[in-house]
């Protein structure tokens, strides 16, 4: 994990130190430089992709839904441009819509 991922996570845990049981977190996966991955357990399997844009010094998210035991991915949310203190709201609206009609 590079000191772009360390910080988002450690940004997260700023705003929520409870983030991790909040939104069912059961993994965090590194994905390339400046992206992590949020695998989170509720009523619905749900990833979320929060990548740092280093140019623009904001966050992008995407939400994926998994179906048929992870090979088939959905993607069901995607935002761009969120500064650092809107990623909790985010991640609180994926993990209450994830499992709602409107996303099937």
């Amino acid at each position: 994990m590079n000191t772009v991922q360390r910080t988002i996570l450690d940004q997260l845990r700023a705003l929520n130190p409870f983030y991790l049981a909040d939104y069912g977190i059961k993994n965090i996966v590194t994905i390339g430089e400046n992206t992590i991955r949020l695998c989170m357990r509720g009523r619905e399997h749900v990833n979320a992709d929060i990548t740092f844009d280093r140019g623009q010094d904001l966050y992008n998210v995407a939400a994926y839904r998994l179906r048929n035991h992870g090979l088939e991915l959905k993607k069901i949310y995607e935002i761009e441009g969120l500064f650092w203190e809107q990623l909790d709201e985010t991640l609180r609206l994926i993990e209450e819509t994830a499992g709602s009609p409107l996303f099937e």
